[in-house]
């Protein structure tokens, strides 16, 4: 096994143990996150193995795809992979739209962050 592909099954393994715990914690968004974020490493773990280089992206189902241009299947049916497409938010997309809004309002933003209750779980 390559040492790029054992890193990337490592981060799998890290993504697959939070999702237990943040599920046994009711915290059902984040533990869909690292579900999404270990499936990614694993389908880019096998890429690596083939040597191809991993595409740039999140996309489960662009993944699966560059799996099946290398001749092997994914056991992932197309709806799972649009289900984990859409658990994955960019931060960079997040962000492009954050901080332009907030360093505009350093006030707005800044009160907004200590609002009573915003970060509490309900």
């Amino acid at each position: 096994m390559k040492n790029e592909t054992k890193t990337w099954l490592d981060y799998a393994a890290e993504n697959i143990e939070s999702a237990r715990v943040l599920l046994d914690s009711n915290l059902f968004n984040s533990c869909l996150q690292n579900v999404q974020q270990c499936v990614e490493k694993l389908l880019k773990a096998v890429l690596v193995e083939l040597s191809a280089k991993p595409i740039k992206t999140h996309s489960i189902s662009r993944l699966k795809q560059a799996l099946a241009d290398k001749g092997l299947e994914a056991h992932i049916t197309d709806d799972e992979c649009d289900l984990l497409d859409t658990i994955f938010c960019p931060l960079n997309i997040l962000l492009a739209v954050l901080f332009p809004i907030m360093s505009r309002m350093p006030i707005f933003a800044k009160s907004v962050w200590r609002l009573p209750g915003v970060w509490k779980k309900p």
